[in-house]
């Protein structure tokens, strides 16, 4: 009888491999069953033809031919058994490695898992971590803004709360195009202008007509659309009325009375480098609408 190969093995299901147990085990005990049946006719047989004889045999008689059969009989029962042992043991190694491979697989599987749960992780985490850094980019930046506008409102409150600048004696002014203003608020406004340019060693500007009705028209418009604007283009605007132009500014105000709106355009850098700029001529329009003066500063240099 021959001996299985591995190549023949197969994994088969624990509760298949009882099965085959149980019934190897009941095929073992009926071929078991048949060579005891088998022995025992041989030695009735034995017996029946005839007793066993007293006689000494000499070296080298035959054996018996009843005790040929028995023994033949325990050979393959002996054999039998072995095969059923070697059969077993290599179903439990079969059953084992398939056991053991899928340990493995299930190790192997989980550990995958673990891995993509990590990368997961770590992604989700630089994720809130890129989001938290612009909200904070973000807060930081609206932070800035509103210090900004704070200090910018602070600024204009300051100024307008704060008492009317001492005025200079009014002086004539300086032969333009025009020979001044012609109203006492107009008058006001130039006046604290030329005063600012003289206490810092700074030439006064000449007062130009042409540049006043400009700049009047330009205030009787944002008083009707009720907000500031500028008038432009500029340099072309101003350009009607400056022969030979060079360089041209507007400031731009409103508020209650003049010094509030002087102190005001002073306390921005932007309208104050205009006041004290390098220019040679000013127009300065001035209209009062509901209580509010709206006034229009266009300066040139020629």
């Amino acid at each position: 009888m021959s001996v299985p190969s591995s190549s023949d093995l197969r994994y088969e299901d624990p509760t298949e491999e009882d099965d085959k147990h149980r019934r190897i085990g009941g095929w073992w005990f009926f071929g078991f069953a048949a060579v005891l049946l088998i022995v025992m006719a041989a030695l009735v047989g034995g017996w029946t033809n005839g007793a066993p004889s007293d006689r000494t045999e000499v070296a080298g008689a035959a054996t018996p031919t009843t005790l040929d059969a028995a023994t033949r009989l325990r050979t393959t029962a002996a054999a039998h058994r072995a095969v059923v042992r070697v059969r077993k043991t290599q179903l439990d190694a079969a059953a084992k490695r398939a056991i053991a491979e899928k340990a493995r697989k299930a190790a192997a599987d989980k550990k995958a898992a673990e891995d993509k749960a990590k990368k997961a992780k770590a992604a989700e985490d630089e994720a809130k971590k890129a989001k938290d850094a612009d909200a904070a980019a973000k807060w930081t930046a609206q932070q800035q803004e509103r210090a900004r506008v704070d200090a910018e409102w602070r600024a204009q409150q300051a100024a307008q709360t704060a008492p009317p600048a001492s005025q200079p004696p009014p002086a004539a002014a300086p032969v333009g195009t025009g020979g001044g203003p012609g109203d006492a608020v107009t008058r006001q406004f130039f006046d604290l202008l030329n005063a600012e340019r003289t206490n810092r060693g700074l030439a006064p500007l000449v007062w130009n007509e042409g540049l006043a009705n400009t700049a009047r028209g330009w205030s009787a418009h944002m008083a009707n659309q009720g907000g500031l604007s500028h008038n432009g283009p500029l340099l072309t605007v101003i350009g009607q009325s400056v022969p030979g132009l060079l360089g041209a500014a507007e400031n731009v105000g409103m508020g209650s009375n003049v010094p509030q709106v002087h102190g005001a355009l002073m306390a921005s850098a932007s309208h104050r480098d205009n006041l004290l700029g390098n220019y040679n001529q000013v127009g300065i329009g001035v209209v009062q609408q509901g209580g509010l003066i709206w006034v229009t500063f266009d300066f040139a240099l020629s």
